[in-house]
């Protein structure tokens, strides 16, 4: 299964939170702080990267859709993304022998594509898409995640996407 434009920027934007936070992997928390962190394209600003104009186009709309799920859950992206990249960077091991981002997905992040082409499939998609990567990484288990949500005084199922109407 294909995914979709705004999961190929989601993976964009992940990497180099990766990157940032100098992991040699993408992980489930990396992609969910590109999924809290894709929020500040949604203004129809020009892309930072070179993506085709329908595809960026096509990437917006998803964008716009993840942004109205946050929305209706009430999630403030900025600070959330914050706090999760400070526990990101107080829960890794420093890297010590300065290894560079290898651009492999970790098993467990392998793990949430798998699940992520299944909502898909479920929801009667052809594409995965950004609501069904925010649903696997919410199925996944991640003590990182955890300690936010129990800190936003969330639960896991109250943040899954809902259906949008078209």
């Amino acid at each position: 299964m294909d995914l979709s434009p705004g999961v190929k920027f989601l993976m964009m934007v992940a990497a180099g939170e990766a990157i940032n936070l100098s992991s040699t992997d993408l992980d489930v928390e990396h992609l969910f702080l590109g999924l809290l962190k894709i929020e500040d394209f949604s203004s129809g600003d020009p892309p930072p990267v070179e993506i085709p104009e329908r595809e960026w186009q096509q990437a917006m709309e998803e964008i716009g859709v993840l942004q109205v799920q946050w929305q209706r859950k009430k999630v403030n992206c900025k600070p959330v993304h914050r706090r999760l990249r400070k526990l990101i960077q107080e829960s890794q091991p420093v890297n010590l022998n300065q290894s560079e981002f290898s651009g492999h997905r970790t098993p467990r992040c392998r793990a949430v594509f798998d699940k992520a082409k299944a909502y898909a499939r479920q929801q009667g998609e052809n594409q995965i898409g950004l609501l069904a990567i925010l649903a696997a990484c919410l199925q996944e288990e991640s003590q990182t995640l955890d300690t936010l949500f129990q800190e936003m005084g969330w639960q896991r199922e109250d943040l899954l996407p809902e259906v949008v109407p078209e």
